[in-house]
């Protein structure tokens, strides 16, 4: 499983970002700095949930379970979930959404191509390894599209104009595994101890979309790389 970005594995600056406004500009060098130092491990490395978009981004087997209203995502790292809202036409007012690490999403349909989108991500959720910091606004959009037998692609863009001058975009890769079982993984905070259990979760369990069985097929089991 290959293709990672430069820099998701490392305390290393992302060169494929957009130019940071001041404040976030500062932030974002602060904690290089500490991180390089060995001050302030990555977010994930101290076994927090690593949220979106990064949940997206782990060399991880993921599970989507799809029904007509909703849409879970569930990675085996830290068996973390993003649910996504497919009854819902918009988000309700952000000071209403309590923050959190996957956030708020709604999708809809545009042929056959899913698109999500996510907002009331928590403050301290890093959009990247290294501490890559956001404001309270910053927005996630998600293109879902089945571009061959077995691959789907996923066009994400990060649109946050507080902190960013440009909106971020990058797409990442899923091949379906139809033989993957995926297991919980959970870490522990002290010892760093990674517990695997079995996934309560089974291909019979997906209901296919009418909308589009094609994706249903593509996602109930897929591997990023």
């Amino acid at each position: 499983m290959t293709g990672l970005s430069p820099g998701a594995n490392t305390v290393s600056r992302r060169q494929d970002i957009p130019r940071l406004k001041s404040a976030y500009r500062e932030m974002y060098d602060e904690a290089l700095s500490k991180a390089a130092a060995g001050e302030l491990p990555d977010t994930v490395a101290a076994c927090l949930p690593p949220g979106m978009p990064r949940m997206m981004t782990m060399i991880c087997g993921m599970e989507i379970l799809q029904t007509p209203k909703i849409i879970s995502i569930t990675s085996e790292w830290q068996a973390a979930t993003r649910r996504i809202w497919m009854d819902l036409d918009e988000h309700p007012p952000l000071e209403e959404i309590d923050p959190s690490y996957t956030g708020h999403s709604i999708g809809r349909w545009e042929g056959d191509t899913l698109v999500v989108d996510t907002i009331g991500i928590r403050e301290d959720v890093s959009l990247a390894s290294g501490g890559l910091p956001h404001s309270p606004n910053v927005r996630i959009i998600e293109r879902f599209t089945q571009v061959s037998p077995g691959v789907l692609v996923d066009e994400i863009t990060i649109e946050d104009p507080d902190a960013f001058e440009a909106p971020w975009q990058y797409e990442r890769s899923y091949v379906y595994k139809p033989g993957l079982r995926c297991r919980n993984t959970s870490a522990s905070r002290t010892t760093g101890t990674s517990v695997h259990r079995a996934s309560p979760f089974s291909s019979s369990a997906v209901a296919r979309s009418k909308r589009c069985p094609q994706i249903a097929d593509c996602c109930r089991r897929i591997v990023v790389f």
